[in-house]
This record gives structure tokens, C-alpha cells and sequence, in this order.
């Protein structure tokens, strides 16, 4: 049936015609094929990436004005580009959560990566706010 369709629908048309239909109809299948992939990839990385953000606190700590925030740095972002931003965007308000609760923690564990000369030393608020520069 589908040969007798394709006969139908080439009858009358040169052979050099028929291979350039048929070379456009094989590339655009190949091109949809590709955009399916790239899909399906998108949403396993994006699903994989919300499960580890979910495994955080502080995560599920997010206020309403947070989401907003979050779904507002996404407006406009192109496909390809909405898995960094999102979790750029997560990675900070998880990472200003955990500061806003524990300054002295955060600052204890940058304390051991720079004593073992991995990270750069960062003083907890209450030694930047009484250090004198003259």
C-alpha cells in the first residue's frame, strides 16, 4: 500500500526530482529524529539535576517569592540554555539559604578548603566587619 502511495505520488516527476524529494523527506525525518533526542536528553538531565537539588534542605526551604524568582530568570532563555540558568539560579538561592542560616559553618568549611590549599579563605561576617584597614 505505502509503495503504491509513493509510486502514485512520484509518477510523472524525473528520477533526479524524485531522489531530491526523497533526500529532503530522509533529512527532515533525520532532523526531527535529532530534535526527539536532544529532548529527551533535556528532561533526563533536568530530572536528575531537580532530584539532587531536592536532596538539599534548604531546597525544600524556598518561599513562594523564591520560585517566582526562579521562574522569572527563566523568561526569554532559550531551550538550550535552560538547564544552566535554572540551576544556577537554585544553586544560589540554596547556597544563600544555607548562609543566611549558618554564616559561621560556611565559613568553618572555607577555613579547612584553604588550609588544605583547595579554595579561596573567606571570613565569617562578624571577623570582616572588625577587622581594622588603615
Amino acid at each position: 500500500m505505502v509503495q503504491r502511495v509513493t509510486t502514485v505520488a512520484f509518477e510523472g516527476i524525473e528520477a533526479s526530482a524524485v531522489d531530491d524529494i526523497k533526500t529532503k523527506l530522509d533529512l527532515e525525518e533525520e532532523r526531527r529524529e535529532k530534535a526527539g533526542l536532544r529532548d529527551l536528553t533535556r528532561r533526563e538531565f533536568a530530572g536528575k539535576i531537580g532530584d539532587a537539588l531536592r536532596d538539599l534542605d534548604e531546597f525544600s526551604e524556598l518561599t513562594a517569592a523564591d520560585v517566582q524568582a526562579l521562574e522569572a530568570s527563566l523568561r526569554g532563555v532559550p531551550d538550550d540554555d535552560v538547564i544552566v540558568v535554572f540551576t544556577k539560579k537554585a544553586t544560589d538561592l540554596v547556597a544563600n539559604k544555607r548562609v543566611s542560616v549558618n554564616p559561621t559553618r560556611i565559613a568553618s568549611v572555607s577555613q579547612a578548603l584553604y588550609d588544605t590549599g583547595n579554595g579561596t579563605q573567606v571570613l565569617p561576617r562578624s571577623a570582616l566587619y572588625s577587622t581594622n584597614i588603615n
